[in-house]
This record gives C-alpha cells, sequence and structure tokens, in this order.
C-alpha cells in the first residue's frame, strides 16, 4: 500500500469511517425491517410480481452493514496484533 510521504497510515483512518458507515447501514435496515413488518407490501410502489423482488433484493442489500461492521471488527484484530 503507497504510503503518503513515506509515513504509515494510522488504522483509524479506515477503522473510524468504516465503523460509522456500517452503523449507519445497519440502522437503515433496522429501519427498513420495521417498515416492511408494520406496512407490508402496501410500501413498495411496484406493481404486482416486482414487489417480491424488490423485498428480495433489498433483503440482502441488509447484510452491507453487519458485513462491514465484523470486517472493520476483523482489520482491527488484525492491526492490533
Amino acid at each position: 500500500m503507497p504510503k503518503p510521504g513515506g509515513r504509515c497510515v494510522p488504522p483509524a483512518v479506515a477503522i473510524v469511517p468504516a465503523t460509522l458507515g456500517g452503523l449507519f447501514l445497519t440502522a437503515l435496515g433496522i429501519h427498513w425491517l420495521d417498515r416492511v413488518t408494520t406496512v407490508g407490501r402496501a410500501a413498495w410502489p411496484y406493481g404486482e410480481g416486482w414487489d417480491v423482488l424488490a423485498m428480495t433484493m433489498s433483503g440482502l442489500m441488509n447484510l452491507w452493514g453487519p458485513l462491514l461492521l465484523i470486517l472493520t471488527y476483523a482489520y482491527c484484530r488484525r492491526r492490533r496484533t
């Protein structure tokens, strides 16, 4: 990895934004899950049949936040040792 000015990049430069982004995406996923369970299919502005595809893809996108937090934790542990 290139080092700016010949110095090592501190791990916090990657850990802090990744943690904040992971928490934000996880919160969005929780909001989406709440919306789907309380409103149901009426919350989707898609035609018949497309709503199932939209819910499936949105459900898979909700894994992005927790997975980012898991990878950030693994990076933090790796950099500590």
